[in-house]
């Protein structure tokens, strides 16, 4: 089943969100990299979409797959995450 931003018209096999509980204390860095790994994830198959800025110091085989959000409005372009799925197409 197919996933999709409606508004923007951009379709996904699948959405996931980082569950960790609130109560474990770590950056949201390493709140996603341990997810990636647990749920032993490729880069190549995920897209990081996310407002924190510790993601700066992501590693690059995954900062390259993390496109940053405005904190306050969200998602403003699109054309950053169609670029990103444009690239797996080549």
């Amino acid at each position: 089943m197919e996933k999709y931003f409606p508004r923007r018209n951009i379709k996904f096999k699948e959405i996931s969100i980082v569950d960790i509980p609130l109560n474990i204390k770590i950056s949201r860095r390493e709140e996603i990299e341990k997810w990636i790994n647990d749920n032993e994830m490729d880069p190549d198959d995920l897209i990081i979409i996310d407002d924190d800025k510790s993601l700066h110091e992501l590693p690059e085989r995954l900062k390259w797959r993390w496109l940053q959000t405005d904190s306050y409005i969200g998602l403003i372009n699109s054309r950053e995450l169609i670029n990103i799925l444009e690239k797996d197409r080549k």
